[in-house]
């Protein structure tokens, strides 16, 4: 937002020459970043959201790029709604948190309307490694029994809503380095869907390409 960077480079001038006190501009940084942290997607249920996430990342001081179309989401519960976005950048900012560089304390989302279908994409770092069961990632909290039902929960609601699962032919030691091997991992992927009732016809498998050796 223009208006926002302009007025905190006035804060950063006034802090210079001492002429406002300071907790009046740590109050004043505050405000700001609120209205700075405010989304504006086209789905009111959407926005209220990605500014609460929004502003937890603030606090956090890690950087939430977001580019949302919510305009067409009405078809979706609202409570589902959370449970999808909530779950993925709640993920997203657990594993971003532990990570030390600042300049990979950063989460980026995309939310658009391909066709018919509507894309949802989250990327961040992460200082762990990542391990795979039957394709999902599972999650790194010792508590497994009380944890890692935010990705089933997301699995879900493509079921519910029709959506397409798109699978990356990953396991817990990597792209395996054979089609022979990616090929088993896709079949894994497709037999959990189908406990969750998602068919074939709605997973898209990408193969990925293994890193090779020269």
């Amino acid at each position: 937002n223009i208006k926002c960077h302009d007025l905190k480079h006035q804060i950063r001038q006034f802090r210079s020459q001492g002429m406002i006190d300071e907790e009046s501009l740590s109050e004043m940084e505050h405000i700001i970043d609120a209205y700075d942290c405010n989304m504006k997607t086209g789905d009111s249920t959407l926005d209220i959201i990605l500014t609460e996430k929004s502003l937890l990342c603030n606090r956090k001081n890690i950087k939430f790029t977001c580019i949302a179309n919510g305009f067409e989401l009405s078809f979706m519960n609202p409570c589902d709604l959370y449970a999808l976005f909530g779950n993925a950048v709640d993920n997203a900012i657990e594993a971003v948190e532990n990570v030390e560089d600042p300049e990979k304390k950063y989460i980026g989302l995309t939310v658009r309307l391909v066709g018919k279908f509507y894309s949802v994409h989250l990327q961040n770092y992460t200082r762990e490694k990542v391990s795979f069961e039957n394709g999902l990632p599972q999650t790194g909290k010792p508590d497994k029994n009380n944890h890692g039902y935010g990705v089933k929960s997301m699995q879900m609601l493509v079921k519910k809503y029709g959506g397409v699962v798109i699978a990356l032919t990953l396991d817990e030691s990597g792209i395996p380095e054979t089609p022979e091997g990616r090929l088993a991992v896709a079949k894994k992927i497709v037999e959990t869907a189908a406990t969750y009732g998602i068919p074939k016809r709605d997973i898209v498998v990408d193969a990925l390409n293994a890193e090779t050796k020269e």
